[in-house]
C-alpha cells in the first residue's frame, strides 16, 4: 500500500542521478523556493526527484544516513538514506528523513518554513508540534 502511494506521488517526476547533477539540482530547488542553499547538506547523493505540479521531492543518498553539525547554531542533524516531502515558497512540509538533536533526544523535523513576520529567521517544527526559530544565515553553504 505504501509503495503504491509513493509511486503515485512520484508520477511525472523529473529525476536526476549522479552526485554532481543531483547536488546542484537540490541546491537550485531550495533557492528557487526562497530557502537557504545549505539546508540539506547531504553526502554522496545518488538521486533527486521533483514533481513540479505537486511540489513533491526526494533526495537519496548512497549511505544509510549522514550527520551534519550546523556550527553557527550548534545543532547536530541526521539525514536518512532518503529525505522527502513537499516544497513550496519558503516552506518544506510533510518532511521525512530529517532529525535534529535537542539536548539528549533526536527529534523528527516535519516542517521547515520562513515567513515575513520573522525576517532572516527559519522555523523548524517537530512531529510533536513544537519548534524553534534559527537565523537563516546558519543554513547557507557559506556558513558550512
Amino acid at each position: 500500500m505504501a509503495t503504491v502511494l509513493v509511486d503515485q506521488q512520484r508520477a511525472g517526476a523529473q529525476v536526476l542521478k549522479g552526485h554532481d547533477a543531483c547536488s546542484e539540482n537540490a541546491i537550485a530547488m531550495l533557492t528557487r523556493h526562497g530557502l537557504p542553499d545549505g539546508l540539506l547538506p547531504l553526502e554522496d547523493i545518488e538521486e533527486v526527484g521533483f514533481v513540479e505540479s505537486t511540489g513533491y521531492f526526494w533526495v537519496k543518498q548512497k549511505k544509510n544516513s549522514s550527520d551534519h553539525l550546523f556550527k553557527a547554531i550548534r545543532t547536530k542533524t541526521a539525514y536518512g538514506k532518503e529525505v522527502s516531502g513537499f516544497i513550496e515558497k519558503q516552506r518544506l512540509k510533510k518532511l521525512a528523513g530529517v532529525k535534529a538533536k535537542e539536548l539528549l533526544l533526536w527529534v523528527s523535523i516535519v516542517e521547515i518554513f520562513m515567513d515575513d513576520a520573522h525576517p532572516g529567521q527559519i522555523y523548524f517544527k517537530s512531529a510533536a508540534g513544537l519548534g524553534r526559530w534559527h537565523p537563516a544565515s546558519a543554513f547557507s553553504l557559506q556558513q558550512q
